[in-house]
């Protein structure tokens, strides 16, 4: 047994699509490869739900790396509990990773760690992959960019009428407030019927095209929001709490494999960038952070899961010296 591995899984809104609800089928999920990645080399893999997911009611708190962050924390203990009441000695070393949303739970998460005690929270090495770290300035910048092709439009779209629901529900803040009428009726509608995400992303691309968006978030979002977005103001509850949640610039003492495909779509490697340039800068270096970019044009935001994860089980093997294309 090699340890406990914490996977931080990416963005879901279908609560079916949790990992607590997998049933160990093969179906692609995220769980099913973190499980594949980690248990096929003689690691114990636990893969918390975040809240407003799983069988948690409540809306899923997005993008919010702290918060959600603590669900990795508070997962450990009950684990290796579990593990001991099964007779299973999965061996008492720890490791943290994640990708997508989860690669920025998995940033928050260490930033908490790092901070307790006891030998049970004490981290062997970290792989954070693909993660939104640096919201306030490279995600928000990467919102921005328009006209994008329908691709980038749509997951603009999707993630930024999530960050937009959630307030809704959370603070009572209206979407009206983000979005042009007509695209919030249908945000409010389709998040309340927790169709699969699949559908909920085709819904909201049906919608912008019938608002003749033309692939432009300028169409679709208020002139206000616009602007609060663009200079980052603070006033704007959705712009503070992506100020509020900026996770890449600190010095983690726990060795650290930073993980990013080159050219993603969907998270903007400018999140990796800064947060290796701002590790850097406070001191941490080679010998206790490197980056490694997957550098594969075959790939995606999504098919690029396994080679993260891939990367992340040579690095928790052998260290750096398993990495050598890490720099």
């Amino acid at each position: 047994p090699k340890g406990l591995v914490v996977f931080c899984h990416g963005t879901i809104q279908d609560r079916e699509a949790s990992p607590s609800k997998w049933t160990g089928k093969e179906n692609g999920s995220e769980a099913e490869t973190a499980t594949l990645a980690f248990a096929s080399g003689g690691y114990a893999v636990v893969i918390p739900d975040y809240l407003g997911l799983g069988d948690h009611k409540a809306t899923h708190p997005y993008p919010r790396n702290i918060i959600n962050a603590q669900s990795a924390v508070d997962i450990i203990e009950p684990a290796r509990e579990l593990a001991r009441k099964n007779n299973y000695n999965i061996g008492p070393k720890l490791y943290v990773t994640g990708y997508s949303e989860g690669g920025g739970v998995a940033m928050a998460a260490m930033q908490k760690l790092e901070k307790m005690n006891g030998d049970v929270y004490r981290v062997e090495r970290s792989a954070p992959a693909s993660g939104p770290y640096d919201v306030a300035g490279a995600t928000r910048e990467f919102m921005l960019v328009q006209p994008t092709e329908q691709v980038g439009f749509v997951i603009r779209l999707y993630l930024l009428s999530y960050a937009a629901y959630y307030l809704r529900k959370h603070s009572n803040v209206k979407i009206t407030d983000y979005f042009r009428p007509a695209m919030a009726n249908s945000i409010w509608l389709n998040y309340n019927a927790n169709p699969v995400d699949e559908t909920l992303i085709k819904r909201l691309g049906l919608t912008a095209v019938l608002m003749r968006s033309k692939n432009s978030l300028s169409n679709i979002i208020t002139p206000r929001f616009k602007r609060a977005m663009e200079t980052t103001d603070r006033r704007d509850p959705l712009v503070a709490a992506l100020l509020n949640d900026n996770v890449y610039d600190w010095a983690p003492r726990t060795p650290m494999l930073l993980v990013n495909l080159e050219g993603d779509g969907v998270v903007s490697p400018q999140n990796t960038a800064n947060a290796f340039a701002a590790m850097r800068r406070r001191g941490v270096g080679a010998g206790s952070m490197r980056r490694y970019i997957i550098k594969d044009a075959s790939l995606n935001h999504i098919t690029a899961v396994p080679a993260a994860m891939s990367a992340a089980r040579r690095f928790f093997d052998g260290g750096f010296a398993a990495i050598p294309e890490a720099r």
